[in-house]
């Protein structure tokens, strides 16, 4: 039985995050939301993490702990991804952008989300057979946030697409023409984060430590 359209689409980003290979975090104000005035592109300090000491002596603590392996390792989680990434290729278009089957549009995040999932498992030895695919993606999600390709609709999420391009970044070096790989480079590297992440401005947003800060 073919795994649903829906489940499909929750699949990859399930996907994008099972193929992490490290993470990142950053703490938060001390102060509500509310006592936090709008940031400026050249006034951008975060106050000191109320918990940083407390932090690392968890850390700490956990140096001397042993675990017991579940013998779940990274080739389970490849071997999922594997399967998701390949149903979804079909929904391709000729930009590289992935169209919802059902919707017949893009919808927030799945280009991106589709680059970070089959970036991931190229990194990890898998679906050498689809690196054009991967790339073509590629090419488009960079253009979008250097805003040089225009979406099909409103820009959503944009936030989460810069770990999920990396993934296909690191995974795709020295798999492509190196001048293509140079310029996705210079396009995640120029990108206008001010112009991309504006709605964290104000810290609305519970994902801005991870991935306006760290992204």
């Amino acid at each position: 039985m073919n795994p649903s359209i829906p489940a499909l689409v929750a699949g990859l980003v399930v996907v994008s995050m099972a193929c992490v290979c490290a993470c990142a975090a950053s703490g938060v104000p001390p102060n509500s939301p509310r006592e936090v005035t709008q940031m400026t592109s050249t006034d951008f300090v975060l106050p000191p993490y109320p918990f940083e000491q407390k932090a690392q002596a968890v850390f700490g603590d956990l140096a001397d702990v042993q675990f017991t392996s579940t013998g779940i390792d990274r080739e389970v989680y490849l071997n999922l991804a594997e399967r998701i990434v390949r149903a979804a290729v079909p929904w391709q278009d000729e930009r590289g952008a992935i169209i919802n089957p059902v919707l017949k549009r893009e919808t927030s995040t799945t280009s991106g989300r589709f680059v970070g999932a089959l970036g991931g498992c190229i990194w990890g030895g898998r679906c050498d057979d689809l690196i054009d695919e991967c790339a073509l993606s590629m090419d488009y999600c960079c253009g979008m946030m250097a805003g040089l390709i225009e979406p099909y609709e409103s820009f959503h999420g944009p936030e989460f697409y810069t770990k999920e391009m990396m993934y296909a970044y690191f995974g795709l070096e020295g798999k492509v023409d190196p001048a293509r790989h140079k310029r996705w480079g210079e396009l995640l590297n120029a990108f206008d984060v001010w112009e991309r992440y504006p709605s964290w401005r104000n810290w609305s947003d519970g994902n801005f430590p991870i991935y306006g800060v760290c992204g």
